[in-house]
């Protein structure tokens, strides 16, 4: 039966090759091979526009800064690669970069999950040559971060999800531990994905290898946990220290959860028009938009 107030793929009598408009294939504005940048940083993971004239690329083995000029047409004016060998900033001994996401509040700031880490990157200061990059959650993950995300309304905040299957958020002002610390998936699962609801920042979602997209409220979260554990261990809701022996703030349990991908799932987007909407998707390629339960939306719009 279905969950209330979901649409999950497997009840949509169309899809995807029902759709008659013919796919446009519009000529690049800008092209760099790849053995001009890449060769050095590896499978490339992920890209985001930090300032209006940049963008970093997340990689196996680093970071790539490319200055893009719009002056004629968009051509690529310069280029810098960032290795964690001659990253300062970061002691974790995993190179790659598994995900990069641009500040909706500084066109010049990033986020970006290297390795353990959780670091945040000023475009202005590494053009220039200088500077440490910026704040950093030191081992924030203990097998790797998987994902980062901004709050889009909070700058000081942000959130990430690991290969420990938990879910931080943490004031950048304060990186010696996460204000919330939570498994979000329980071992042996990871954390793929996370992403802050664009329109009520209290919700949050996280994605995980268990196939399942679960709904948290950090509304919820209070200053001192119940209980502590320690390392990537517990129960899915389960409180944790942030592993250097400190207390964060904690959830209960989540809102709700979606069970509706067979395999993990590496991709979340909330909707832009609807407030309550998101869309999934899994390793097998199957594509799930749901909605979120009445009950959801009237305890958040009416507390």
């Amino acid at each position: 039966s279905a969950h209330e107030g979901t649409s999950p793929a497997s009840q949509s009598a169309g899809g995807l090759s029902e759709l008659a408009a013919p796919i446009l294939q519009p000529t690049p504005l800008a092209l760099l091979p790849h053995a001009e940048l890449f060769a050095t940083l590896g499978a490339v993971t992920g890209i985001t526009w930090v300032h209006p004239t940049h963008l970093l690329v997340a990689a196996a083995n680093g970071l790539a800064q490319i200055a893009v000029d719009a002056g004629d047409g968009l051509t690529v004016a310069a280029s810098t690669t960032l290795t964690a060998a001659a990253n300062p900033a970061s002691r974790s001994t995993t190179t790659s970069v598994a995900a990069v996401a641009g500040s909706p509040h500084d066109p010049a700031a990033a986020l970006a999950a290297w390795g353990r880490d959780v670091v945040v990157w000023d475009v202005r200061e590494r053009a220039a040559g200088a500077g440490e990059g910026g704040a950093v959650m030191r081992d924030a993950h203990v097998f790797g971060v998987s994902d980062v995300g901004w709050n889009p309304n909070r700058r000081f905040e942000v959130a990430s999800v690991g290969e420990d299957g938990c879910l931080c958020v943490w004031d950048v002002r304060r990186t010696e531990m996460p204000m919330i610390a939570v498994v979000a998936h329980e071992v042996p699962h990871a954390a793929c994905r996370v992403a802050y609801n664009p329109f009520h920042d209290r919700l949050i979602l996280t994605s995980g290898t268990d196939g399942v997209v679960r709904l948290w409220d950090l509304e919820r979260a209070r200053p001192e946990p119940d209980r502590a554990g320690k390392g990537g261990g517990g129960g899915v809701g389960d409180v944790l220290s942030p592993g250097r022996g400190g207390r964060g703030g904690g959830l209960r349990e989540p809102m709700c959860a979606f069970p509706h991908h067979d395999d993990s799932v590496y991709g979340l987007a909330w909707s832009g028009a609807d407030e309550f909407a998101f869309a999934s998707v899994s390793y097998d390629g199957r594509l799930v938009v749901n909605a979120l339960p009445k009950s959801v939306k009237d305890e958040v719009l009416l507390s």
